[in-house]
């Protein structure tokens, strides 16, 4: 996938599969770069579709794509704690996302599936 966009603010706003956009938190991103800390989190795009993207110290990956419905069971599946960020500029409901034990755990993971 091409790169994300910055968008001035706390997100980031990302090109998806099927050609529409979703947005992530730029923190996660962060982390992934300079800690190496990878996340799992779900997002919907305009189209209606489901995404599981990770964030990794390479980029953004888009895991899983389809159905809301499947996904969100998917997602739910993932065996690591869950954990909301909230932050000014961000949605009102937060940001769920699962942080990975490591970048080569998240990698096993979704190669399993």
């Amino acid at each position: 996938m091409p790169p994300g966009r910055e968008t001035g603010g706390p997100l980031v706003e990302q090109p998806t599969p099927c050609g529409c956009t979703i947005h992530y938190p730029a923190v996660l991103g962060e982390l992934a770069v300079t800690v190496g800390a990878c996340h799992a989190l779900p997002a919907m795009c305009d189209h209606g579709n489901g995404h599981i993207i990770t964030t990794e110290a390479d980029g953004v990956h888009f895991r899983i794509s389809g159905g809301p419905g499947a996904v969100a069971q998917v997602y739910e599946a993932i065996p690591w704690p869950q954990q909301v960020l909230q932050f000014p500029g961000g949605y009102p409901d937060g940001h769920a996302c699962k942080r990975a034990p490591s970048a080569e755990a998240l990698r096993d993971y979704f190669a399993n599936l």
